[in-house]
Protein backbone atom coordinates (compact mmCIF):
# COMPACT_ATOMS: atom_id res chain seq x y z
CA UNK A 1 0.00 0.00 0.00
CA UNK A 2 3.04 2.22 0.76
CA UNK A 3 4.44 1.83 -2.56
CA UNK A 4 1.40 2.63 -3.98
CA UNK A 5 0.25 5.75 -2.43
CA UNK A 6 4.02 6.92 -2.91
CA UNK A 7 3.81 6.02 -6.22
CA UNK A 8 0.63 7.94 -6.88
CA UNK A 9 2.24 11.12 -5.05
CA UNK A 10 5.07 10.86 -7.59
CA UNK A 11 2.73 10.86 -10.36
CA UNK A 12 0.66 13.86 -8.33
CA UNK A 13 4.30 15.47 -8.38
CA UNK A 14 4.69 14.87 -12.07
CA UNK A 15 1.22 16.54 -12.80
CA UNK A 16 2.74 19.79 -11.49
CA UNK A 17 1.61 19.68 -8.18
CA UNK A 18 3.99 20.44 -4.91
CA UNK A 19 4.40 17.25 -2.88
CA UNK A 20 6.98 18.61 -0.62
CA UNK A 21 6.98 17.30 3.16
CA UNK A 22 8.05 19.69 5.98
CA UNK A 23 8.92 17.38 9.20
CA UNK A 24 9.76 20.47 11.24
CA UNK A 25 6.12 22.25 10.88
CA UNK A 26 2.35 20.76 9.62
CA UNK A 27 3.54 22.31 5.88
CA UNK A 28 2.58 18.96 4.74
CA UNK A 29 -1.42 19.53 5.08
CA UNK A 30 -1.94 22.18 2.66
CA UNK A 31 0.79 20.09 0.17
CA UNK A 32 -1.67 16.88 1.19
CA UNK A 33 -4.66 19.46 0.00
CA UNK A 34 -3.19 20.94 -2.81
CA UNK A 35 -2.07 17.03 -4.11
CA UNK A 36 -6.19 15.59 -3.28
CA UNK A 37 -7.52 19.04 -4.32
CA UNK A 38 -7.45 18.52 -7.73
CA UNK A 39 -10.76 16.42 -8.60
CA UNK A 40 -9.27 14.59 -11.55
CA UNK A 41 -6.42 13.01 -9.28
CA UNK A 42 -8.91 12.90 -6.07
CA UNK A 43 -11.14 11.05 -8.48
CA UNK A 44 -8.33 8.57 -9.65
CA UNK A 45 -7.31 8.02 -6.73
CA UNK A 46 -10.84 6.96 -4.90
CA UNK A 47 -11.24 4.48 -7.75
CA UNK A 48 -7.75 2.86 -6.65
CA UNK A 49 -9.52 2.36 -3.00
CA UNK A 50 -7.08 5.32 -2.00
CA UNK A 51 -8.76 7.92 0.37
CA UNK A 52 -7.45 11.46 0.77
CA UNK A 53 -6.47 10.27 4.26
CA UNK A 54 -4.78 7.20 3.47
CA UNK A 55 -2.55 10.18 1.26
CA UNK A 56 -1.70 12.54 3.98
CA UNK A 57 -0.84 9.52 6.40
CA UNK A 58 1.86 8.34 4.07
CA UNK A 59 2.89 12.00 3.27
CA UNK A 60 3.28 12.62 7.03
CA UNK A 61 5.07 9.23 7.57
CA UNK A 62 7.58 9.90 5.28
CA UNK A 63 8.02 13.31 6.21
CA UNK A 64 8.77 11.76 10.06
CA UNK A 65 11.11 9.06 8.83
CA UNK A 66 13.21 11.64 7.00
CA UNK A 67 13.32 13.83 10.27
CA UNK A 68 13.92 10.46 12.49
CA UNK A 69 17.33 10.02 9.89
CA UNK A 70 18.69 13.24 9.87
CA UNK A 71 18.08 13.30 13.67
CA UNK A 72 20.11 10.37 13.36
CA UNK A 73 22.75 11.40 11.69
CA UNK A 74 23.48 14.36 13.85
CA UNK A 75 23.19 12.63 16.73
CA UNK A 76 25.80 10.31 15.41
CA UNK A 77 28.19 13.36 14.27
CA UNK A 78 28.10 15.13 17.76
CA UNK A 79 28.88 11.29 19.64
CA UNK A 80 32.21 11.42 17.07
CA UNK A 81 32.86 14.99 17.75
CA UNK A 82 32.73 14.60 21.54
CA UNK A 83 34.56 10.63 21.31
CA UNK A 84 37.31 13.42 19.43
CA UNK A 85 37.55 16.18 21.97
CA UNK A 86 37.53 13.54 24.71
CA UNK A 87 40.35 11.81 23.26
CA UNK A 88 42.21 14.86 22.28
CA UNK A 89 41.59 16.43 26.02
CA UNK A 90 43.26 12.71 27.53
CA UNK A 91 46.18 13.48 24.96
CA UNK A 92 47.05 16.54 25.99
CA UNK A 93 46.74 16.09 29.65
CA UNK A 94 48.95 13.06 29.30
CA UNK A 95 51.76 15.03 27.47
CA UNK A 96 51.29 17.88 29.94
CA UNK A 97 52.32 15.44 32.48
CA UNK A 98 55.06 14.49 30.63
CA UNK A 99 56.30 17.30 29.91
CA UNK A 100 55.74 18.48 33.53
CA UNK A 101 57.59 15.64 35.20
CA UNK A 102 60.63 16.80 32.75
CA UNK A 103 60.54 20.40 33.45
CA UNK A 104 60.01 19.28 37.57
CA UNK A 105 63.52 16.94 36.89
CA UNK A 106 65.42 19.91 35.55
CA UNK A 107 63.74 22.81 37.35
CA UNK A 108 65.68 22.74 40.53
CA UNK A 109 66.85 25.73 41.83
CA UNK A 110 65.87 27.39 38.09
CA UNK A 111 63.47 30.43 38.75
CA UNK A 112 62.64 30.61 35.10
CA UNK A 113 61.73 26.62 34.80
CA UNK A 114 59.62 27.15 38.26
CA UNK A 115 57.77 29.96 36.27
CA UNK A 116 57.21 27.48 33.41
CA UNK A 117 56.45 24.78 35.60
CA UNK A 118 53.77 27.22 37.67
CA UNK A 119 52.11 27.68 33.84
CA UNK A 120 52.28 24.10 33.02
CA UNK A 121 50.22 23.26 36.04
CA UNK A 122 47.63 26.25 35.44
CA UNK A 123 47.53 24.85 31.60
CA UNK A 124 46.71 21.14 32.58
CA UNK A 125 44.14 22.55 35.40
CA UNK A 126 42.27 24.16 33.06
CA UNK A 127 42.35 21.27 30.50
CA UNK A 128 40.71 19.27 33.19
CA UNK A 129 38.03 21.72 33.76
CA UNK A 130 37.20 22.07 30.00
CA UNK A 131 37.09 18.55 30.33
CA UNK A 132 34.42 18.43 33.66
CA UNK A 133 32.67 21.12 32.01
CA UNK A 134 31.32 18.87 28.67
CA UNK A 135 31.35 16.09 31.38
CA UNK A 136 28.67 17.80 32.72
CA UNK A 137 26.81 19.20 29.59
CA UNK A 138 26.25 15.70 29.01
CA UNK A 139 28.53 16.06 25.78
CA UNK A 140 31.38 14.15 26.42
CA UNK A 141 31.39 10.80 28.26
CA UNK A 142 32.73 10.94 31.73
CA UNK A 143 36.04 8.67 31.23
Amino acid sequence: MRVLVSGLIGIAALANLSVQADPVSDAFQPNCEIVMGDEYHRDWLESLDVTVSEVCSCMENMAGEKADEEQMQLDLALQETADEMTANSVDAMQASSQLSASVVGQAAGDPNAMQLLKGLSASRQLMFDMRDSYNTAGVCPVS
